[in-house]
């Protein structure tokens, strides 16, 4: 009697427990339908983690899930909110799947990867790995042989043990299109690398390891990326899907955009960006803007809201109706801002109405449960009140961001673009420079050269969109006070002269003191103006100290910004 008590109670708690947990179960399968090589699903909510799938003893969080060999997969989790799967493969395109849990729930999946999407020519492939730390920067390239394959030597130092030796771990660059660095075609393991691709793992048999890429061995398909729930309500899924088309339909625009700049054409042409001449979004913002009229359930309606925001971003004109409604909508602590937390600054600052709007971003601030939310809050309010001289305000939110959240992205970012020690302020003098005039090499510009000017130094590239935004403000601005003792020095970050040469000849001729910088961000000059993020135009007195910086130089507020600076003034003689 009492074995069958203690089984009957064994089966209530688990039966509670069932119906307080949220039981995910289901198959990820490569492009042809079968289990791949070596797949993982990877869990995260957003500020919490998952607990282990049910097959394992300890309820310890965790980040990745193996996948069975027949490609099943569970997981189970306690928590509510948005929750996102990634789920990879060898030879794979890493997959998202956004789920909205509101309350426990039991879903099943299936889930088809799609191939990568290889580039026409491989003689510019390189490969990284243990060797060189798999950085991108020193990548080596592999040599070209008469078969069609490339190959790469390395030295390295077996040491056998019980029939084992040291691993020889390396992936490619620059075979896929993405410019993702995925596993290549010889391989005795494989191992995820943690950002949605795997290495290639060598077993070492000498002194001498020779790795061989082999094109012809790719797995190639047209076969699409798939989702299928086998069981789930209807808002769960939609939910899914409306996440899965705006995924795809970025998938879509990084692949034109690679192609594009693939074949050698450049990212902007007399003037005019990609997204103007050759990739259309008004088709995907109407499809959108028809399903906002119809859908009645906030949750989708917000999300759709929050999509096509996201796509205005590429607009030159964007619709600020939209944003509005956003805001209006959706609550400052909804979990939908942790999908792209830069979104809800961004949405604030296109209403054109900051102020009006403050207190929805410090309520925010004060009351989401994501840290990623409230770090990117952070910064953008220390950028928006060092661009308002507020510097004791900026240094309040600098020091949350700093000491809350040290580990996140923004807290990095921050100690190099906003760190009260920093140079590049209001009332410094700008440091000494020497930079060739790309005009005429016999010119050399440097703090005496400009002495006795209002100079605009720009920092900039071709392939920069907010850079070339700003090229109508400029010309303006050099037209207006060209004969009023001001002047422009715009300093290229671009790879290439060639392609600044180009622009030039397109539709903004930049008819003032242009220069070009080898190196571009890792340059002598970039370090001493602090440059790490580009537009950053610096406004200077005769003297050579500092006026203005970056955002009160941008767009209208340029014009703005001149304007005081041109009223009547005491003149610093340049002797």
């Amino acid at each position: 009697m009492k074995y069958w008590i203690i089984v009957l109670l064994l089966f209530c708690v688990n039966f509670i427990n069932a119906q307080n947990e949220t039981i995910i179960k289901g198959t990820l399968v490569g492009y042809d339908g079968k289990p791949m090589i070596k797949a993982h699903v990877h869990p995260d909510f957003i500020g919490v983690h998952l607990t282990r799938p049910s097959t394992m003893p300890d309820t310890k969080s965790i980040k990745s899930i193996h996948v069975e060999k027949d490609g099943t997969f569970e997981l189970r989790t306690e928590e509510t909110g948005i929750f996102i799967l990634q789920f990879t493969g060898v030879h794979h395109h890493i997959h998202d799947v956004a789920l909205y849990l509101d309350q426990p729930k039991s879903l099943e999946l299936k889930i088809r990867l799609r191939t990568y999407n290889y580039v026409d020519n491989f003689n510019n492939v390189k490969i990284i790995g243990d060797f060189n730390d798999f950085s991108f920067e020193t990548a080596q390239k592999l040599e070209k042989q008469s078969d069609e394959t490339y190959i790469a030597k390395f030295k390295t130092t077996p040491r056998f043990y019980r029939g084992t030796s040291d691993k020889f771990a390396y992936q490619l660059l620059g075979a896929a299109k993405d410019m993702r660095s995925i596993n290549g075609t010889q391989s005795d393991d494989y191992e995820y690398d943690g950002a949605g691709d795997y290495k290639s793992i060598i077993f070492p048999k000498d002194t001498v390891v020779k790795i061989i890429f082999d094109p012809a061995k790719l797995i190639r398909s047209d076969a699409k990326a798939e989702i299928k729930f086998l069981n789930t309500d209807s808002t769960t899924m939609k939910f899914s899907q409306i996440y899965d088309e705006q995924k795809k339909r970025l998938d879509d625009y990084q692949k034109a955009l690679a192609d594009h700049m693939l074949s050698g054409k450049p990212r902007f042409y007399r003037g005019k960006p990609f997204e103007e001449l050759v990739y259309d979004w008004s088709i995907e913002l109407e499809i959108i803007k028809n399903r906002l009229e119809q859908e009645t359930n906030p949750l989708l309606r917000q999300t759709l809201l929050l999509n096509y925001i996201e796509i205005t971003g590429f607009q030159k004109n964007p619709d600020t109706s939209y944003a509005k409604k956003c805001l209006e909508e959706i609550q400052p602590t909804s979990p939908l801002w942790s999908l792209n937390p830069a979104l809800l600054p961004g949405i604030v600052f296109l209403t054109g109405e900051i102020e009006k709007h403050i207190d929805y971003i410090h309520t925010a601030l004060e009351n989401h449960s994501d840290k990623n939310v409230k770090a990117t809050l952070l910064f953008n309010l220390i950028g928006l009140a060092t661009n308002e001289g507020k510097n004791e305000e900026a240094k309040k939110y600098y020091d949350r961001l700093i000491n809350e959240y040290s580990d996140n992205f923004y807290a990095n970012y921050a100690k190099e673009r906003f760190n009260p020690d920093r140079k590049i302020l209001p009332g410094n003098f700008i440091p000494e420079f020497t930079l060739t005039s790309l005009d005429d090499s016999t010119i050399i510009y440097n703090n005496e050269y400009f002495k006795g000017k209002i100079l605009l130094i720009d920092f900039w590239a071709v392939w920069c969109k907010p850079c070339v935004g700003e090229m109508e403000h400029l010309h303006n601005a050099y037209e207006k006070y060209k004969d009023k003792n001001f002047d422009i020095l715009s300093i290229s970050f671009d790879a290439k002269l060639e392609d600044v040469i180009k622009f030039r000849n397109g539709k903004w001729k930049m008819p003032w003191h242009n220069s070009f910088v080898s190196g571009s961000f890792k340059s002598e000059i970039a370090k001493k103006f602090e440059v790490i993020g580009i537009p950053k135009p610096v406004l200077i007195d005769e003297s050579g100290k500092i006026i203005a910086v970056e955002i009160k130089l941008r767009g209208k507020s340029l014009e703005k910004t001149l304007s005081e600076t041109f009223k009547p003034r005491k003149f610093i003689r340049s002797d």
